[in-house]
Order: C-alpha cells, then sequence, then structure tokens
C-alpha cells in the first residue's frame, strides 16, 4: 500500500509542478506587457482601463460622463477587431491605438 502511494505521487509530483510554473496569470502582466491575444481574457474593469490609458496617451478628450455613456460599445468595438485579428502576438496598446486610428491593425515588426 505504502509503494503503491510512492509510486503515484512520483508520478504525478512532475505534473503537479508543471502545472504551478505554468505561466504568469494575465492579472499579474502590466499593461505595456500585454499581446492581443491577452485581451479576451481580461476583466470589464482592466479593458476599460486601458482604453483610458490609450485615450490619454493618444490625448483622445472624452468627458467621463461621455466615457461611462458608450463605454459597453467602445470595448465591444475592440473587443471585435481584436478578436478578428491574426496577429495576436502584437503588443496589445500598440494595437489598439492603431485600430483606433486607421481601423486596421498590422503585423508588429520588432
Amino acid at each position: 500500500m505504502k509503494r503503491s502511494l510512492a509510486i503515484l505521487l512520483c508520478c504525478t509530483l512532475p505534473f503537479l509542478l508543471l502545472g504551478c510554473i505554468g505561466g504568469q496569470p494575465d492579472a499579474e502582466i502590466s499593461n505595456h506587457d500585454l499581446s492581443v491575444k491577452h485581451w479576451s481574457k481580461l476583466d470589464q474593469k482592466r479593458k476599460s482601463a486601458i482604453v483610458i490609458e490609450i485615450f490619454e496617451e493618444e490625448r483622445i478628450y472624452m468627458s467621463t460622463e461621455n466615457y461611462q455613456d458608450n463605454k459597453s460599445s467602445i470595448i465591444s468595438l475592440f473587443d471585435k477587431a481584436l478578436e478578428k485579428t491574426p496577429y495576436q502576438e502584437n503588443n496589445l496598446k500598440k494595437s489598439m491605438k492603431e485600430f483606433y486610428n486607421d481601423r486596421k491593425i498590422t503585423e508588429d515588426v520588432n
């Protein structure tokens, strides 16, 4: 019995360790380091914060009241654009700025 448990533990331990080391949760990645593929996994509060950051960086003025009224439409627009782009490895903020400016997302050339 003890031997069976020891064998079972030895066989499952590597998988448990790999699961713990698996990767960085999206919540711990800074907005600057996110890629397009992370967008769909973010909660609405974080998406909204990123949109506000983009507007501030691009000097796009929108009153708080106007933003609150249109927040869901703005986020839905980015949802659809970022979901459909084949460039899922692109930097998220760069892609969002590019889409906002000309409604296109092109491949990042690093």
